[in-house]
């Protein structure tokens, strides 16, 4: 995995490493490597540190048990002598408590010359802080540190350049000495390169999913730069997170609908879908329920996972979600104080306050669970009231939802009990849907249970998509002949009392 970041550190690292080979009175010039949080700069110093390991392996002869890399982690509060047990713990020196901080420095620095150690990477330097007494012994201590080790030290933290490392008599003497790296956001495009996607072609390879494609994940890249802001630390976690998701309810591959129910850092979110500010100075009290005098408490989080089927219908989601804690749909809008009207229904419309509370008790964020439900415009009423109101409506035949793929719906936990799904196709596709991976179809609301197209393979290859319209008629025959035969009250063997199975003469 290669960033800009990463081959700039490797460059003036490699020169900072054959510049300082022959300087023996003075320490040699550090790097600092610097950044907002969550860009790479952890990862920039252990990728570096492990190519400068392999390059001394390759070149070092059987027996040889020289360390060229040491890695040191700056602890919090840092004072001269935890910082200098710090060093001692990486090449595991033993030290007493009844040692000073001179008696520390001293061995760190013999070990370290005798291990041969030619560079020394330094993590977290923001927590150092010159302006105390304790912490300015800390730095003249890691200052007294560099010009007794004969090894490069690269220094990397957050903000450095805004922090008090810089500060004051100490920092200036730093900043005279130390050339300066910036790890910011990955650029969608730098010149004729394309980071970014070439960092997201690099996680991909490296995931290991039976089902993945090859090359979604870069063609997801515009849309992962805007997820993440170009950090490193958001898109591996935000890939990790799909992988892990896609292995658990078996479908190894990741797909951008998946990428969707991924909650991010609070960073991440806040850039890729920042929240309006409300039109009043104040959230409005929640109303009352009927019957009381005190607004409705919130209510807990759940402690079973529902997840939606993309794209699921609202009423089917929450008759699912109501299933698995054995209630009734109206059992959990009531629980879930919120004010529900009429009869359950195929459609349910809810309004924004009523949508923060399923959110908060599914433990999915609000805009995730929108994008994941298909829902039809709600009414004037519904959008516009504060107060956390749910109506359900009933649908035209035209328009009521399609049963999902009965293989696909167990899959999504919680696994114990799961009832049928209904999923509503997008708008400008047609009204059917294909499980090519379970290879069942559905076209008719009024079947309670999906087609099995097992014997037609020509439908379950095939996309649906607006240009192919043949594929929908296809299977509108294919429900139609199979709805009629079921519904037939004559048995098969009076259609065709021959055994054999010729039809009698005359017969078309």
């Amino acid at each position: 995995m290669r960033t800009p970041a990463i081959e700039s550190l490797a460059r003036q690292v490699r020169t900072q490493m054959i510049l300082g080979r022959h300087q023996q009175a003075t320490a040699r010039p550090p790097l600092i490597l610097t950044g907002p949080a969550t860009t790479g700069k952890t990862t920039a110093l252990l990728q570096v540190g492990r190519t400068c390991h392999l390059a001394h392996t390759r070149r070092s002869a059987p027996g040889d048990d020289r360390v060229p890399v040491a890695y040191v982690l700056v602890p919090p509060g840092a004072t001269a002598k935890t910082l200098a047990a710090e060093f001692a713990r990486y090449l595991g020196i033993p030290v007493a408590a009844r040692m000073t901080t001179a008696q520390i420095t001293t061995a760190v620095c013999h070990t370290y010359t005798t291990a041969g150690v030619a560079l020394v990477l330094l993590d977290e330097i923001h927590r150092l802080n010159p302006r105390t007494s304790s912490r300015a012994e800390a730095a003249d201590r890691l200052k007294d540190v560099t010009e007794r080790i004969g090894a490069t030290f690269v220094y990397a933290g957050i903000d450095v350049t805004a922090s008090a490392v810089l500060s004051g008599v100490r920092g200036a003497q730093l900043a005279g000495r130390a050339s300066l790296i910036n790890c910011g956001a990955l650029p969608a495009s730098a010149g004729h390169r394309e980071p970014f996607r070439e960092l997201t072609t690099a996680l991909e390879a490296a995931l290991d999913l039976t089902a993945h494609r090859p090359g979604t994940l870069p063609r997801l890249a515009p849309y992962l730069h805007e997820r993440t802001a170009g950090r490193i630390g958001s898109l591996s976690r935000l890939i990790r997170q799909a992988a892990i998701e896609a292995i658990c309810d078996g479908t190894e591959h990741i797909t951008k609908t998946l990428l969707d129910t991924i909650a991010l850092d609070y960073l991440a979110e806040k850039h890729y879908r920042p929240r309006p500010r409300p039109p009043y100075p104040h959230r409005p009290v929640t109303a009352a329920r009927p019957g009381t005098m005190w607004p409705s408490p919130p209510s807990p989080p759940s402690a079973l996972r529902v997840r939606p089927l993309p794209p699921e219908t609202a009423a089917s989601y929450l008759t699912r979600l109501a299933a698995a804690y054995h209630l009734s749909p109206a059992n959990l809008l009531n629980g879930l104080h919120n004010t529900a009207t009429d009869t359950p229904a195929t459609e349910l419309h809810y309004s924004c306050e009523a949508a923060h509370r399923l959110a908060a008790f599914t433990h999915i964020p609000p805009a995730h669970l929108d994008r994941a439900l298909t829902r039809q415009p709600p009414p004037a009423a519904i959008a516009t009231t504060h107060t956390a109101t749910a109506r359900w409506q009933p649908l035209a035949p035209a328009e009521q939802p399609l049963p999902a793929c009965t293989t696909c719906t167990p899959r999504r936990p919680p696994h114990h009990t799961t009832p049928t799904a209904w999923i509503d196709p997008a708008p400008y596709l047609p009204r059917a849907t294909i499980c090519a991976r379970h290879q069942q179809s559905s076209s008719d609301p009024r079947q309670r249970i999906p087609l099995d197209i097992h014997a037609l393979p020509e439908l379950a290859h095939t996309r649906l998509t607006a240009r192919r319209p043949p594929t929908t008629a296809s299977l509108s025959w294919a429900t139609t002949i199979t709805t009629r035969s079921a519904d037939c009250a004559t048995p098969n063997t009076q259609l065709n009392p021959d055994p054999t199975g010729r039809p009698h003469s005359g017969t078309t």
